[in-house]
């Protein structure tokens, strides 16, 4: 992958929901998908939990990709998943889905 687009905001998403994994989850595993259309890209990362005991942070991260996500036109939803885990979920307009940092 190219520095260029490793600062993309799709990758940023990535790093974010893979650090957040990393992090809080237990999960064996991790799903990371990226759906590209022509209104523009979805990017997810998905675990099925469940949480690491003890777990706790600042949220800081994930309101940074937020800000980020929404300045550029998209949205970002960050949340527990109906069957358990958690998933963090951006789309970007198409001609922001590949604009550097």
């Amino acid at each position: 992958m190219t520095p260029e687009a490793m600062s993309s905001p799709p990758a940023g998403v990535v790093a974010e929901g893979l650090a957040n994994v990393a992090a809080h989850s237990a999960a064996p595993e991790v799903t990371v998908s990226l759906q590209l259309g022509i209104d523009g890209a979805t990017v997810a990362v998905c675990d099925p939990g469940p949480a690491r005991q003890n777990s706790s942070g600042s949220n800081s991260g994930l309101a940074r990709q937020h800000r980020r996500i929404t300045d550029l036109g998209g949205h970002l939803h960050a949340g527990a998943c109906p069957n358990g885990g958690f998933a963090l979920q951006a789309h970007l307009p198409a001609q922001m889905a590949t604009k550097s940092r």
